[in-house]
């Protein structure tokens, strides 16, 4: 059960975190847990940080107002309540902060700071923080930077214009332990680079704007997918051990097949060899969600595994653990005079391979980890439980 009204409900690893811009609490994942380890220490503040998140169920990592990353570690005490404290800065049992040293880079782009966000790769032990047009990466435990990457404007490769690169997001995403891929939002180019020492990993030049796009693997190729504004998926290919070090990169990718659907596509993922797609019908009321299998040695033939149509539109999806199931997001629709939920609420489906609905709920639906043994429904305004 937790207390007051929280803004926001976000699953960590074992626990969950409530809390507004004032203090946060954490509600461990056990079975006869029923009340929150209240924290509202006001020497943590999540207020005063430009971005936060759990890397433990006891410790965040945030970004502070002088661009200085700040490891902080909640203290359970034995009467149930909890005490944030800053690790010493001589490092420690808790390791101290680093600063990230992105200043002198944002300076030159105001808005940058805006759109600052980090992202935590847990089987890769890395921390990446995206500002402006760089992506910088840490060592998750000793937050040591160990690299720094730009993410140019579409056709300038070797400089970068701060309009145009202010003007849209750095949209990214990883496949775990190996590789990440970042590219502009409706940006024509997707780059690739090597999750632990930022190594490239080719890029692709597309004719249209890019929507969104993701990559996964098999034991004999790396598979990048990409939803264009033509709205057709594009995919492409690359041998898993390819040697990057005697190409530019252009020419490690190979084009594959495209996807086409009568639907609108606004949403395309890959993992493993299942490949998944969200349609919105045209006035953006209902929706879909495709399915197909992506052949092991013949990319270019996908088995189509099923499809199901949404009364609501779906808000996202995923496959979980390794392609097993495939869980869907949906904006919970909340009457006139209910109360508004907390962000990180959503209504959650999963199916199985072939779209067929195994279990639904109303629950948390960002989670910092993709494997996880419990899941927490929402029961009713004050409280959850915890499905194993």
């Amino acid at each position: 059960r937790f207390e007051g009204q929280p803004q926001l409900l976000q699953g960590g690893h074992a626990v969950v975190f409530s809390g507004d811009d004032e203090g946060v609490a954490i509600l461990p994942v056990e079975r006869d847990a029923n009340t929150w380890l209240t924290q509202l220490n006001p020497s943590f503040r999540p207020a005063d940080f430009l971005d936060v998140v759990p890397i433990s169920p006891w410790e965040v990592i945030g970004v502070n107002s002088t661009l200085e990353l700040e490891r902080w570690r909640f203290d359970q005490l034995q009467d149930s309540s909890s005490i944030a404290s800053k690790p010493d800065s001589s490092g420690g049992e808790t390791r101290g902060r680093c600063c990230c040293r992105v200043k002198s880079h944002l300076g030159e782009h105001g808005d940058a700071l805006e759109r600052l966000r980090i992202f935590v790769e847990h089987v890769a032990d890395r921390l990446f923080l995206i500002a402006g047009c760089f992506i910088y990466a840490f060592d998750l435990s000793s937050l040591e930077k160990l690299y720094v990457l730009t993410v140019p404007a579409d056709g300038e490769p070797d400089q970068i214009r701060p309009l145009r690169t202010a003007d849209h997001e750095i949209l990214a995403r990883w496949d775990y332990g190996r590789t990440f891929l970042a590219h502009h939002a409706e940006g024509m180019q997707v780059m690739m680079w090597s999750t632990s020492d930022g190594a490239s990993r080719g890029h692709i030049r597309s004719k249209c704007e890019i929507l969104c796009c993701d990559l996964s693997h098999n034991h004999l190729h790396e598979i990048l997918v990409t939803l264009e504004i033509d709205g057709e998926i594009r995919l492409f290919k690359r041998p898993s051990e390819f040697d990057t070090a005697t190409s530019d990169g252009a020419d490690l990718w190979e084009f594959v097949r495209k996807v086409s659907l009568r639907a609108p596509i606004v949403e395309v993922k890959v993992e493993r060899s299942l490949l998944l797609a969200v349609t919105h019908s045209e006035n953006g009321e209902s929706g879909a969600i495709h399915v197909w299998e992506v052949l092991t040695e013949h990319l270019e033939c996908l088995q189509h595994l099923g499809s199901i149509q949404c009364p609501n539109p779906p808000d996202r999806v995923e496959a979980r653990h390794g392609g097993r199931f495939v869980e869907a997001f949906f904006v919970p629709v909340i009457g006139s005079h209910e109360r508004r939920l907390p962000d990180g609420i959503y209504d959650i489906e999963w199916f199985d391979r072939n779209m067929r609905s195994l279990f639904k709920l109303r629950g948390i639906g960002d989670w910092r980890c993709d494997l996880r043994d419990a899941v927490a429904r929402l029961e009713d305004d004050t409280s959850v439980s915890w499905l194993p």
